[in-house]
Formats: C-alpha cells, structure tokens, sequence
C-alpha cells in the first residue's frame, strides 16, 4: 500500500448524528462550548443585580478615623478604606492588607487603628460596626455577583439551532437504527 494515492473523495463524511456516541458526545460538547463562549460577550451578559449589598452589613460602617475633629478616613465592615489621595499616599504601606489572611472587622480595626497612630488621630466606631464572626456569619453571595448569561440571546444564535436540529437528528437515527433488524 505504500506508494499508493489516496484522494479525499475517497472518504465519505458522516453526518454528526450519525457518528459513534463518543464522538458524537465531543462534536456536541465543543459545539456548545463555541455556543458558552459566544454567549458570554458583553452584549450577551445580564448585569448583576447588586442592589441587596446596599443593606448588607458587610458594606456598612465600621468607623471613621478623625483627626483635630475632622474625619479622615472611613472604613467599612469588610475593611475597605476610603481616604483621599494625599492620605493614601501617605499611608498606603502602613496599613495591613488582612488580618491573618482575611478580610472583615478585624481588618477594619487595625487599619483605623493604624490610620488614628499615623495620623494622631482617633478612631470612632459606627453604629452600624459587627464583629468578626456577625461578618463571617453572613458572607457577601459572590454568585449573585457573577454576570449571568442571557440564555434568551444564546437561542437566538445560529449555533443554538444547528446544535437542536443534530440532537433531533441524533434521536431519530438511534430510533430508526433500534427498528433495524440486527
């Protein structure tokens, strides 16, 4: 055989519906991978809804750090400083970046704690200040947070059909190949 021509016409395709299960299977699945990864550009996406963070206690203050009366840097239940500018150059590698590696009241009170010593300031806790394990009690849903996307969009995508149109096509082979005399 060696030495011999081979011409492409020689070969016959298969339809998809019609190859074995396991290739079958992985035409389908890298078809509805492309179909994912179309789906998940921007204009696909639906926004999350963070609405329910603007009453989480995470998002609420933790304190304010005050210096000669006026109030310097506020930080939130997770930790998160605000500061302006000038104070942040000043103070950014004073602050901790966590509290035995996480984030939370703790955080919160050795970063005011910093900010006041640096600064000759004091701090002033919030009212709306939890501890440690209320913010670990009650953790931020991040999957509420990730992009969704618009499955209603993906359908319409060329893609969406072919793929309907091989796993109907896919049924009625295997239907008409279980009928066949073996």
């Amino acid at each position: 055989m060696y030495g011999s021509i081979v011409r492409l016409s020689d070969f016959k395709a298969k339809p998809i519906a019609e190859l074995p299960e396991d290739q079958y299977q992985e035409a389908i699945r890298g078809m509805e991978r492309g179909l994912e990864a179309s789906a998940m550009s921007e204009e696909n996406m639906i926004a999350p809804d963070t609405s329910y963070l603007a009453n989480h206690p995470a998002m609420k203050p933790y304190a304010t750090v005050q210096v000669g009366g006026k109030v310097v840097a506020t930080i939130d239940n997770q930790g998160v400083m605000s500061t302006s500018d000038e104070i942040y150059e000043k103070l950014k590698n004073l602050v901790p970046n966590d509290v035995n590696g996480t984030n939370g009241p703790d955080l919160a009170k050795a970063r005011a704690d910093k900010i006041a010593q640096a600064l000759g300031g004091k701090v002033v806790s919030s009212l709306t200040a939890i501890t440690q394990s209320q913010f670990n009690a009650n953790p931020i849903d991040q999957e509420k947070l990730r992009p969704q996307i618009n499955l209603e969009a993906m359908k319409q995508d060329p893609l969406y059909a072919q793929i309907q149109a091989i796993k109907a096509q896919r049924a009625a082979f295997l239907s008409a190949a279980a009928t066949q005399p073996s």
